[in-house]
This record gives structure tokens, C-alpha cells and sequence, in this order.
């Protein structure tokens, strides 16, 4: 991302140049305050870069009534963000078409709720037609469905499970159940912001 991508700020752990800051006239009052910030410094020319040497954290919400909360704010920053400021993002001749692409497939899981709803739903549907047509066998194109569900990008992740084992096996059983039980709710929330 460094070279191609778009390096964004997530709100903690970053430096500001005082120059951009001040271009920028600081950040603007939307709930996704520094992903808008960090693209509108892109439109204007300025690029942030990711230190790899520095180590950030962050506090995991103390319970799941926050975790949901966080979720759902997230979820309507970023639906917000592209109704307002992708479009300058896209129009703007200072953003590659990578910088486009790589904002676009790194925030538009915020519809993932909807598209693993669509997905679930698809699936009882199409389970009922085999049922009730008498099929014992699925036929390709209905794995093709499937397939078009966005890929995460999880290869860091495999690497990190391989290096060591106990500590991701046991983060990747918690994500599931944390964010799998949310899916119904980001995906009511996401139409909610859409309409």
C-alpha cells in the first residue's frame, strides 16, 4: 500500500504533518471522521505512509453490547463515507485508479452483513427448489452463487496462524462467533443507511 495503495488512518496511532492538517482544515464531522480525512488528503495530492516498525493497539470493546455498538457505528460511517466522499475520491485526477480500487475492496465490507444475509437466504431458497423439484444432486452454477461473495483479505492471517497456531486458532474462534452473530444486525443496519 505504501507504493500502490491507499494508506488511511484509523484514528489512533498516526502523525500528522501540520501542513496537511492545516490543508485539510483538520478532520471534517462525519462518524468516519478519519477515513474522510485521510481521502481528502489523498485528493489533494498527500499520501499517508504505514510505519512497519512502529506497533499500534487498540482496547477490544469491554463487552458485546459495545462490540455491537462499534460495529454499527462503523457500519454507517463507512456506508456514509461512500455516499459522500468516494464519488470526489473517484473524480479527483491526483487518485490512481489502485488508490480507487484499493479504497473501494478494503471498505466495502461494511455490506457484508447484507451480502452473507442475501447468501444465507439464496441458500434455504435454493435448497427448497431442489426439495420440492425432487434433485438429489446440486447442479455448478448454484456454487457459482457462492463464489461471488467478496474474498476478505485473509493470507496475513494464515501466515500469522501458521507462525503461531494456539493464540490465532483461539482469535479466530472468538471473531467468528463475535462478528458470525452480528451478521443480522450489521445487514439491517447497512439497509437502514442505504434507504
Amino acid at each position: 500500500r505504501n507504493k500502490f495503495g491507499f494508506v488511511s488512518c484509523f484514528g489512533h496511532g498516526v502523525i500528522i504533518r501540520k501542513e496537511v492538517w492545516q490543508s485539510i482544515e483538520a478532520f471534517p464531522e462525519v462518524v468516519t471522521e478519519d477515513l474522510t480525512f485521510a481521502s481528502k488528503a489523498l485528493r489533494y495530492g498527500m499520501r499517508g505512509y504505514f510505519a512497519k516498525n512502529l506497533i499500534a493497539e487498540e482496547a477490544f470493546p469491554e463487552n458485546y453490547k459495545a462490540f455491537l455498538a462499534k460495529t454499527l457505528k462503523i457500519i454507517s460511517g463507512t456506508i456514509e463515507f461512500f455516499r459522500t466522499e468516494y464519488p470526489k475520491v473517484l473524480m479527483s485526477p491526483k487518485v490512481t485508479f489502485t488508490e480507487e480500487m484499493d479504497i473501494l475492496f478494503t471498505y466495502s465490507s461494511c455490506f457484508f452483513g447484507v451480502i452473507a444475509m442475501f447468501n444465507f437466504l439464496s441458500g434455504m431458497v435454493l435448497s427448497y427448489i431442489y426439495m420440492n423439484q425432487g434433485w438429489d444432486y446440486l447442479n455448478p452454477w448454484v456454487f457459482i452463487v457462492y463464489l461471488i461473495s467478496p474474498f476478505t483479505p485473509v493470507v496475513p492471517l494464515i501466515i500469522n496462524t501458521i507462525r503461531d497456531p494456539i493464540k490465532y486458532i483461539r482469535f479466530l474462534f472468538i471473531a467468528t462467533l463475535s462478528f458470525g452473530s452480528s451478521i443480522p444486525l450489521m445487514a439491517h443496519s447497512s439497509i437502514q443507511c442505504i434507504l
